[in-house]
């Protein structure tokens, strides 16, 4: 002991940690053998933050003995908890105070569910510093039954540094209940990164019925199998079927009567449409014109429209279709006792074919990570930020509303990009290097979440905006919508991106090459 006790006082006096340092290492001794409690094949742990979430990860790991852990001691902020001990366990120290402890555990858990994006990088900092592996709990709403369970602990990713700042607020969940709560439910693109968000959040709200459609015969699968696993009073049936087809959608919603309809399936790929536009304007316009000209014959009481800010000046097919989208919904605006909205995003972290699953499989290759501008910027959320924001739009519409998230300030790509790579244990240039490649057809150095002309307007929720813009109507416009769904037959990439900017007078296409006309 002797001896130990004297190399704590060295390693102290170099170190020059404060006073609490010196008196919980020494807590470490008086409390309990929890330093010699390894066993065989023990792993040990700390836990950041020592309120409700951490107790009760702790209380799991005293009473699991098949969990193979043992809980060595808890770092939190609140100095008031310094010192104490819960079910035996000491609270050592502060976040900032972990690295001088570092030789105690093997693992750090993260218990703060409720952290904020600036929290987070905050404590992941720290924990690097330790040289330790660590995990997390995911934030608060990423926890939809709001349990708390070691088996939900996952490996720390980019959505907790940019993801985590909810934008649903305990105020407006009676507005969500009243939205869905026993209503029947049709979800577009259910099997998508978002369309599958949407249908877990539905989950929580009770509707009757979620109908769950998608084109994906793996993907309508994949939803399908997850929701037969859940418990409680909501129904759900999965359909095949593409929403170019109007007799289809015609049958779908004749026969289910969706009093909801959230429509986001799309596609979405900005290279891949910018070579196949015909593709893209007979599901992103063509299937989406299916669904709004049905709705109000069908009786559906709220149509949320899922779009994107690449329809804001677009310079890419893909976003001049949501953009065309975004027209046709505003100019439904009191045309029928339908409500029709659109809610507009930035980029979602991790969803498919985004730029962080790329990145994923890049850094597993040995790199290199490709970028195509080292200056080059997007706006994200998390997916289930994402989710929450459309269901909050459906609450919140009357009707020709866009919603808006403020979304705080734009984030480079390459920051994302040397972040993942540090947090998957590389070091940026020496293991895994970055190349950058240019901008690709269509692409934007930087993405704008309102058009010049657009006015925002506060809502009831502080981070969820409506913009309010030109009222779109007319013959003129409706039969340029017609115009363009012809032109998508023609397989000209030039006669279509001419007609785009005849109707979206902001739309700034790239160069044509020859074979485009």
């Amino acid at each position: 002991f002797l001896i130990s006790l004297s190399r704590i006082i060295i390693r102290i006096h170099y170190s020059l940690p404060t006073y609490s340092i010196l008196k919980n290492q020494l807590l470490l001794f008086k409390g309990g053998n929890l330093c010699n409690t390894n066993g065989k094949g023990n792993k040990r742990v700390s836990i950041i933050g020592a309120g409700d979430s951490g107790e009760q990860i702790l209380r799991e790991i005293l009473t699991r003995s098949d969990l193979k852990i043992v809980a060595v001691g808890f770092f939190d902020d609140d100095r008031s908890r310094i010192g104490s001990t819960i079910h035996g366990v000491p609270v050592l120290g502060s976040i900032e105070e972990i690295n001088y402890f570092k030789n105690i555990f093997d693992e750090i858990i993260i218990c703060i569910p409720a952290a904020t994006n600036e929290q987070m990088q905050f404590i992941i900092e720290r924990c690097k510093e330790t040289g330790k592996k660590f995990r997390t709990l995911p934030a608060i709403w990423e926890l939809i039954d709001g349990s708390v369970s070691v088996n939900k602990i996952r490996e720390v990713s980019l959505v907790d540094i940019l993801g985590r700042d909810e934008i649903y607020q305990d105020g407006n969940e009676d507005l969500a209940y009243a939205y869905l709560k026993g209503k029947r439910v049709l979800v577009t693109g259910a099997g998508g990164s978002i369309g599958s968000e949407v249908v877990r959040q539905c989950f929580r709200y009770e509707p009757e019925l979620l109908i769950l459609l998608d084109i994906s015969e793996y993907n309508i699968f994949q939803i399908d199998s997850e929701c037969n696993l859940r418990n409680g009073k909501t129904r759900h049936i999965s359909i095949l079927a593409d929403i170019r087809n109007r007799y289809t959608i015609e049958n779908i919603l004749k026969k289910h009567k969706p009093e909801i309809i959230i429509h986001a399936a799309a596609y979405k790929h900005v290279p891949i449409q910018e070579k196949y536009p015909w593709e893209a304007i007979k599901t992103n316009i063509s299937g989406s014109l299916n669904l709004i000209e049905l709705a109000p014959k069908y009786k559906v009481e709220s149509f949320i429209f899922v779009s994107s800010d690449k329809a804001v000046c677009p310079t890419n097919i893909m976003g001049a279709t949501k953009r065309i989208v975004e027209m046709i919904i505003n100019s439904k605006n009191n045309k029928s006792a339908t409500r029709f909205n659109a809610v507009r995003f930035g980029n979602v972290i991790g969803s498919s074919g985004s730029v962080i699953p790329i990145f994923k499989e890049q850094i597993a290759r040995g790199g290199p990570v490709t970028i195509t501008d080292s200056e080059i910027t997007r706006y994200f959320m998390s997916i289930s930020e994402a989710a929450r924001l459309i269901l909050q739009a459906g609450a919140l519409g009357r009707g020709g509303e866009i919603f808006v998230l403020e979304m705080g300030k734009p984030v480079k790509i390459d920051y994302l990009a040397r972040e993942l790579i540090k947090l998957s244990g590389f070091e940026v240039g020496k293991d895994i290097k970055i190349e950058y490649t240019g901008l690709r057809p269509g692409e934007k150095m930087n993405e704008q979440l309102i058009l010049d002309f657009e006015e925002l307007i506060p809502t009831k929720h502080e981070k969820i905006m409506i913009l309010k813009s030109k009222i779109t109507n007319g013959n003129g416009f409706n039969n340029n919508v017609k115009e363009i769904i012809r032109l998508s037959d023609c397989f000209s990439i030039q006669k279509i991106k001419t007609k785009m900017k005849e109707i979206i007078p902001e739309y700034e296409p790239g160069a044509l090459s020859p074979e485009d006309y």
